[in-house]
Formats: structure tokens, sequence, C-alpha cells
């Protein structure tokens, strides 16, 4: 991946830029603009956003995660990765590997028991990188996305023993 790019924290005005991307493939989340302003909501479960971009350039914002975290003080609860995506020309360059790998850091510092997902069936893409991290298939959700109707894979992240500890 190229060294320019930085991942940091979003703010609410990455939301435009996030929802552009969200816009710009087909497997991504399709959230409505309160939606997307929820997660900056101090009263909504506490989340982990991240953002990546290319400083400089235009557009700047070319990935992002969204995540939602354990109550803080809950030992051993469960991460849930709401929606991850990356700029069609940045694709195939580890940047959705490597907003997945911060997640996955994060999720061991705060000794999270699992980090869970939900994929589309048919995203080989996403499914392969997601195994590629160590995720495992849990179980399906039938029926779960829409336009078109689509079994969801929930896949799960074990974090390893040492980590619980």
């Amino acid at each position: 991946m190229s060294p320019e790019i930085t991942l940091r924290s979003a703010r609410e005005a990455d939301i435009p830029g996030m929802m552009e991307i969200s816009l710009s493939g087909d497997t991504a989340a399709r959230w409505t603009a309160q939606q997307w302003v929820d997660i900056f909501d101090p009263q909504s479960p506490p989340r982990l956003v991240l953002v990546a971009e290319r400083p400089g350039t235009l557009p700047k914002i070319c990935g992002f995660l969204v995540a939602q975290l354990p109550p803080v003080g809950l030992a051993e609860g469960d991460c849930e990765l709401e929606n991850i995506a990356v700029d069609p020309i940045m694709r195939r360059r580890g940047l959705g590997l490597r907003l997945l790998q911060e997640l996955l850091n994060r999720a061991q510092i705060q000794r999270s028991a699992h980090v869970m997902l939900e994929v589309r069936r048919s995203n080989e893409t996403a499914i392969a990188l997601y195994r590629s991290c160590g995720f495992g298939i849990a179980g399906t959700r039938r029926k779960y996305y829409q336009n078109p109707d689509e079994d969801a894979l929930i896949m799960q992240w074990p974090l390893p023993p040492a980590a619980m500890t």
C-alpha cells in the first residue's frame, strides 16, 4: 500500500466522503444520512470510526471502517464490524486489510471477546479478506440483504487465548 495513506479517527465532517465511497460500490452498507450522523452521536453505542486518507489529493478520503465497540467496562464484550469500504480506484492495494487489522489490534487492546460481522454470501473478495485475518463462519442469516435478496454469512474473529488473560 502507498505509504502516504494515513489512518485517523473520523469526524462528522468526513460523512460526505464516507457516504460517497459507500455508494460507489455494490457491497458496502447503504445507510441513511441519519444513520451516518448517528455514528457520531454521544448517546449512540461507542464506535471506532476510521478513515484512510491521502493528504494533498482529492478525494482525500479513500476508505473507512465503522465498528461498534463493547461498552466501557464490559469484560469480554464483542465488537461488530458494521461497515468497511474502499474507494474503487484504491482497491487491491491493501487498504481494506490495513483498516481491518487496525480494528483487530484495538479489539485486542480492549480485550474484546470476538469481532463479528455480516457479509453477503456472494462477496467473495471480502470473505477472502476476512478469512486471511482469521475470521471463520459462525452462521447464516437467511435473506438478510435486500436489492437483491441474499443471505449473509456471519463471520467471527476469536481472539487468541493469551489476549484474554
